[in-house]
């Protein structure tokens, strides 16, 4: 049976912590993408290796605002069709509806914020075994 394929948008205090937990448990088949190409080689990944569509697609990216949040989200789910976007990242109430809604409900969308002390990657990756990890969906599915 082929591994759910993984995609982490952001590999900063969040997103890297996740993508190496992700790698390391040889459950997924597990990508990494960020706007800086650096962060991007750093985990072996690059523009080239990204596959067209995943399964899952982590958001840990930062939330200026609720309107553009759920544009820049919808952009990655439209490049990327996930069945399911897990948005990782502090947001105000409302934000995961606006991307559902965005999205025309055509993959479903939850929110589960982290919690934790972002001091260093080993740290983040202790603290997201740690703590119970909360997941809020937008509807019943």
């Amino acid at each position: 049976m082929a591994k759910e394929k993984v995609l982490v948008i952001g590999l900063g205090e969040v997103g890297r912590p996740l993508f190496e937990l992700l790698k390391e448990s040889g459950k997924f088949e597990v990508y990494g993408f960020d706007i800086d190409e650096n962060k991007m080689r750093d985990t072996g990944q690059s523009l080239e290796t990204l596959p067209k569509t995943v399964d899952i697609m982590h958001v840990c990216i930062p939330c200026t605002g609720k309107e553009e949040f759920a544009k820049t989200v919808t952009n990655y789910a439209e490049r990327f069709n996930p069945k399911l976007i897990i948005v990782n990242s502090t947001v105000a109430p409302g934000t995961t509806v606006e991307v559902h809604k965005r999205l025309n409900k055509t993959c479903l969308v939850a929110h589960s914020p982290v919690r934790g002390v972002h001091k260093s990657l080993e740290h983040m990756k202790w603290e997201l075994k740690r703590w119970t990890k909360y997941i809020g969906g937008v509807n019943q599915e």
